[in-house]
């Protein structure tokens, strides 16, 4: 959330039971996460799960989404666990690229995405193991100290795992 650089990704999504065509697609900020994601930036589970390691590349497709599409969508989040949507592209012609659906394990809290006024919208995230085609990530880590005292050991150890890796920002 609150990307200093401005950059988003935009996917639409369908839920289940809606005509699978570019009328029905709903917008949403999409991010793929890994780990402790929401526990780092304090985002509260409301319903279901948090990602976990059975959520990879040979499991079954799912999803996490927040609290306001849970609503808009499937009435609550209790009543959004188990249900299922299937995500599109937003920058491909709103081709629908995943020809699958993704369950629906967890509901979160809201969060803003692009500026702290307004509403944050619908967001949908993914696991990374599912859904690894971006070819750029984000870091987040939460630290008890100040956080630029922080960044050399993180370069350090970045530039250990790959020496080639650019870090910026």
């Amino acid at each position: 959330p609150l990307d200093a650089s401005g950059y988003a990704i935009g996917r639409g999504f369908i839920p289940e039971g809606r005509p699978l065509t570019v009328d029905e697609a709903r917008d949403a900020m999409f991010s793929t996460i890994t780990g402790d994601y929401f526990r780092a930036l304090q985002i509260p589970l409301l319903s279901g799960r948090t990602f976990e390691p059975r959520d990879n590349a040979d499991g079954p497709k799912v999803v996490i989404i927040n609290e306001t599409t849970a609503k808009r969508h499937f009435g609550s989040p209790t009543a959004a666990i188990g249900k299922r949507l299937s995500i599109w592209s937003a920058f491909r012609g709103h081709r629908r690229d995943e020809k699958f659906m993704r369950e629906i394990v967890g509901v979160v809290g809201d969060t803003k995405t692009g500026s702290l006024t307004g509403e944050g919208g619908a967001q949908i995230y993914v696991p990374h193991a599912q859904d690894s085609q971006w070819n750029f990530m984000g870091l987040v880590i939460r630290t008890a100290g100040d956080p630029a005292a922080f960044a050399t050991t993180l370069r350090r150890e970045v530039q250990a795992l790959d020496k080639d890796q650019p870090i910026y920002n």
